[in-house]
């Protein structure tokens, strides 16, 4: 969603529009559209300033437009909404209440699968079900390692029902990174050989992808991509190469952040201390 003005100060500008807009006269469908852009708006906020209360504000409107939103007379804006709520759950969950945000956040993302399904709304499935692929993962770190790892699998394996490799090779190559790491998470507490190989050949398809794309150009955010299949390989040196690639073409605090992180790995590595800890 874009809106007018400059960083953050553009959004701040549109909240305070709306806010003054929910003082007029209007109907009950009018002020819930209002609510969901609302919503949508501090879920951008929250991006650049991680403060809770802005996720929260955006929780609340999105609450308060499904109560017009209802299944039966809107179905397509109610699963719209659900999805965005799925959305500012899962955010939340990365600042408190980790279990409880991502089971909120997966029964979101359910309920709007009710709408979208694979017949109807093909893009919207696939994107919902990678966003279940994730949770479930994050999900099976705290919590039935077993259920959650295989349900974040199987999500995975339906977004590619979709996302194929001839058609849709950058999706294709992002699902398969998630998937490599759902295999990854489940070794950790069954059949460790055969998950780690299912891992391993998901991540190196990715990678196929991403090689063949950064060999034709490619962008700061392809090169973030391979970094991030390339650490999930162990291959820190390469990674790290390709971050620096990714800053150099377009400035980011974020690549400073992934850089750093993984520059920290290297060090840990190769530290002799560590080592023997291992």
């Amino acid at each position: 969603m874009k809106v007018g003005g400059d960083g953050d100060a553009g959004y701040e500008k549109a909240l305070n529009v709306c806010e003054r807009m929910l003082a007029f006269e209007m109907d009950d469908l009018q002020r819930s559209n209002i609510q969901r852009k609302m919503g949508d708006i501090c879920l951008e906020i929250f991006g650049h300033d991680k403060n809770p209360e802005t996720c929260e504000r955006a929780i609340q409107a999105y609450k308060k437009a499904l109560l017009v939103y209802t299944s039966e007379r809107y179905p397509n804006p109610r699963a719209r909404v659900l999805r965005s709520l799925g959305f500012a759950f899962a955010a939340r969950a990365d600042l408190e209440d980790r279990i409880e945000n991502l089971k909120r956040a997966i029964n979101s993302w359910q309920e709007s699968l009710c709408v979208f399904s694979e017949a109807s709304a093909p893009e919207e499935y696939a994107s919902l079900q990678v966003e279940l692929g994730s949770a479930y993962r994050k999900l099976a770190e705290c919590e039935n390692r077993l259920g959650n790892g295989n349900r974040s699998i199987q999500a995975c394996q339906n977004a590619l029902r979709i996302y194929d490799l001839k058609d849709r090779p950058l999706e294709f190559a992002k699902v398969m990174t998630k998937l490599g790491s759902a295999y990854l998470t489940l070794a950790q507490f069954v059949n460790r050989a055969d998950n780690c190989k299912h891992a391993i050949m998901s991540y190196q398809e990715a990678l196929q992808v991403y090689d063949s794309v950064l060999q034709k150009g490619g962008d700061a955010f392809d090169m973030e991509s391979t970094a991030a299949v390339l650490t999930a390989l162990g291959r820190l040196e390469e990674a790290l190469n390709c971050l620096y690639l990714a800053r150099e073409a377009m400035p980011m605090d974020r690549f400073e952040d992934e850089i750093g992180m993984i520059q920290d790995r290297i060090s840990a590595r190769n530290d002799p201390d560590t080592q023997r800890k291992e």
